[in-house]
């Protein structure tokens, strides 16, 4: 099972994410490493590029402990944590200015904590892809068991009727053959109703089936005693396979859930 723990140190600014008196336009050069890092880590966290600035500048740190190796509850629980501690810290786009712009000695450890940030959640976010794949994964050997499951139902299923088709046409088919001698055939048909009845059934099954040799009872016994042993073993792989799919369809709903809840969230400030 994942074990995903996400330790948050509080920020101390109050300011609002997106001050209403932005009235400075900064530029800084970064390089083709440093934006594409900068995109993704915006992307993994569902904010704009000038709000994470925003955010980052007050210096807040996000420390987590990630450990991945399965499921995927506590890890989306992480996700939710981290989002929460981004979505707390203030802003102030007149002090980023002031920091990358006065080339004091604060810029480049602004910038190194910022790589060092994305660098982390960059990380994270592979660890996250993990989880899902293998809970992906998991789906699939749900559905690849449960196709082998019911083939061997179904084969179960043609061997009974088999075996039942085949024993009732040995058992009756001297009294069809009598019928074909009998000196009062309507009187024997009455008679042997039942006996005719199963006869026919099961050389209308043969035909419908194109068995034209009937098979070994012996043989059609130990046939299905393999099929059921192979039902068990594959039944057992369904199960937990069934149970990997819960958890992934409840971690779907539990990311559906929150991204709305943080979309209303982002739509009310």
């Amino acid at each position: 099972m994942t074990k995903t723990n996400v330790q948050p140190i509080p920020s101390n600014s109050q300011h609002h994410d997106t001050p209403n008196n932005k009235t400075h336009v900064i530029k800084f050069r970064v390089t083709a490493e440093e934006k594409e890092s900068l995109e993704l880590t915006c992307k993994l966290l569902n904010l704009s590029l000038s709000t994470f600035i925003r955010r980052a500048i007050h210096n807040v740190m996000i420390e987590k402990t990630v450990i991945v190796s399965g499921g995927g509850e506590e890890t989306l629980t992480a996700v939710s944590t981290l989002l929460a501690q981004c979505s707390k810290v203030g802003s102030n786009l007149n002090q980023l200015a002031r920091h990358f712009n006065s080339g004091g000695a604060d810029t480049e450890q602004i910038r190194a904590k910022l790589l060092d940030e994305l660098a982390d959640l960059t990380a994270f976010r592979l660890s996250v892809e993990k989880v899902l794949g293998e809970l992906y994964g998991n789906a699939q050997a749900y559905h690849d068991a449960l196709a082998v499951v019911k083939d061997l139902e179904g084969r179960m299923k043609f061997n009974k009727e088999l075996r039942y088709h085949v024993a009732a046409y040995t058992s009756t088919k001297n009294v069809a053959q009598q019928l074909k001698t009998a000196k009062r055939p309507a009187a024997f048909e009455e008679q042997h109703r039942a006996e005719l009845t199963a006869y026919r059934a099961a050389a209308a099954y043969f035909k419908a089936n194109n068995i034209t040799k009937l098979p070994s009872p012996k043989k059609l016994e130990a046939e299905y005693a393999q099929l059921a042993s192979e039902k068990a073993k594959f039944y057992e792989q369904y199960k937990e396979a069934k149970e990997e799919l819960l958890k992934l369809k409840t971690a779907k709903q539990n990311v559906a859930s929150f991204f709305r809840e943080e979309e209303q969230a982002q739509q009310e400030r």
